[in-house]
C-alpha cells in the first residue's frame, strides 16, 4: 500500500504471472486513466524477469494522486510497493 497504488499478490501454482489493473474514474478523465494503464502495463513488462516469485497473479489498483505524480515518482512508488512485498530483488 503506497501513495500512489495498493497492490494484491496471491500465489498459484501452475498460473504463471499475471497481471490485473483496476483504474477508476476518481483518477482522472479517460486519458489520464489510460496513461497510468500504460504505464502500469509497461513496468510490469519490463521488470517482470526481476521478480523473485514465480507465478505470482497480482492486481494494481491505481490511487487518484497516480494521474498528477511524474514518471520517476511513479516508478519509485512501484519500485518501493514491489519491495515491501518482497517479489523485486
Amino acid at each position: 500500500m503506497g501513495r500512489y497504488f495498493v497492490c494484491y499478490m496471491v500465489q498459484r501454482n501452475g498460473q504463471g504471472c499475471k497481471l490485473g489493473l483496476a483504474v477508476s474514474r476518481k483518477v482522472g478523465n479517460a486519458v489520464a486513466r489510460n496513461r497510468v494503464k500504460r504505464f502500469l502495463r509497461e513496468y510490469f513488462r519490463t521488470h517482470r524477469a526481476q521478480f523473485l516469485v514465480e507465478d505470482l497473479q497480482m492486481v494494481i489498483v491505481a490511487r487518484p494522486a497516480a494521474a498528477t505524480a511524474s514518471y520517476a515518482e511513479r516508478k519509485a512508488a512501484l519500485y518501493t510497493l514491489f519491495q515491501r512485498g518482497g517479489i523485486l530483488e
